[in-house]
């Protein structure tokens, strides 16, 4: 209903989009065709984000005329239901819808490049001891944020406070392809040219979306099952038939114990870390 489409509609150009895909018609053929889309919207949720948006002090007084932007997902990690969406500040219906847009993740790809694929090496704990010192990989000399150097540090530790050194090591350790496999099976695909050490801290090509984040994270917290993110639930043709159902699409990306692992050190992170 049009309604929605003022209400939130950053969720609604998204479901827009995902139901041409599905389908292979255009909106308009959707729309003249009286079809009924049933989507994953969480109202509730949807409104709280609405209002957090609408909410200035939320975001950072801005250097020029520009307002600051962000964009939020929020997905059920079981299910992959995406429940509220925020393509940006004052979003307007066919806009830039940020949370689709890739950007810079930076130290948040530290978990999805580094540290669940070295857990799934068997080979690599939260309690393994990863290095932190001065060093140089190549012409590569990754910094720590403080400017300090703790000499060897657990990978819990390494997590809880976000240190550039170890990731950027283990990562080393483990081969940049295991990191790039792992993000690609977690649902961000790295360009040709992020064959190199730095997607250890997010430094990459063209970036991954909001999205794509939620989606990778969401596997942690899912027991280490992937689950493809989706607006749509089903869609009925103008006589009430179902026309479309969404199929789960699934994958296992780590094991359940590593997951778990995963999990509580970024727990950690919130609690006493960055």
């Amino acid at each position: 209903p049009i309604s929605a489409a003022q209400k939130y509609p950053a969720f609604i150009d998204f479901v827009a989009t995902e139901a041409e895909r599905v389908t292979g018609l255009s909106e308009e053929e959707l729309r003249v065709g009286g079809y009924k889309i049933y989507t994953t919207l969480n109202a509730g949720a949807q409104r709280i984000v609405e209002q957090a948006f609408a909410d200035p002090d939320n975001f950072e007084e801005s250097p020029d005329d520009r307002i600051v932007q962000g964009a939020m997902v929020i997905i059920d990690h079981r299910t992959g239901e995406i429940e509220a969406m925020a393509g940006g500040r004052e979003y307007q219906n066919k806009g830039l819808n940020r949370a689709m847009q890739p950007r810079q993740p930076g130290s948040a790809f530290k978990p999805i490049a580094v540290y669940a694929p070295a857990l799934e090496t068997g080979k690599w704990t939260v309690h393994s001891r990863l290095k932190d010192e001065r060093m140089s990989f190549g012409d590569y000399t990754p910094r720590n944020y403080d400017g300090k150097y703790r000499g060897e540090v657990t990978m819990r530790e390494a997590v809880r406070d976000s240190i550039n050194v170890p990731a950027v090591w283990l990562l080393s350790q483990i081969g940049v392809d295991k990191g790039i496999e792992f993000a690609r099976r977690a649902g961000v695909e790295l360009s040709a040219d992020d064959r190199n050490l730095a997607i250890a801290l997010g430094g990459l090509t063209v970036g991954a979306s909001p999205l794509e984040m939620a989606q990778a994270y969401a596997a942690f917290a899912n027991q280490g099952t992937w689950v493809q993110a989706h607006a749509v639930l089903r869609i009925e043709d103008t006589n009430g038939k179902l026309y479309y159902e969404h199929k789960p699409v699934t994958r296992e990306l780590m094991s359940p114990e590593n997951a778990w692992y995963m999990t509580e050190m970024l727990q950690e992170a919130v609690r006493n870390g960055t």
